[in-house]
């Protein structure tokens, strides 16, 4: 999953910029991967819930 949010917040523009926000909170890129990964797993699930396609 860490992987992931590595290659989602080059691509997608509000995970990108949640992940600073946490990292501006926090001061440290390690710990701002968490946050984002939940985050990411919440869309994720969400859409399969949903049946719908990614924004």
């Amino acid at each position: 999953m860490s992987i992931a949010v590595d290659t989602v917040t080059k691509k997608n523009k509000l995970l990108k910029e949640y992940y600073n926000s946490v990292n501006n909170k926090k001061g440290s890129g390690r710990y701002s991967h968490v946050p984002t990964m939940k985050k990411l797993i919440g869309m994720i699930f969400t859409m399969l819930k949903e049946k719908k396609e990614w924004r």
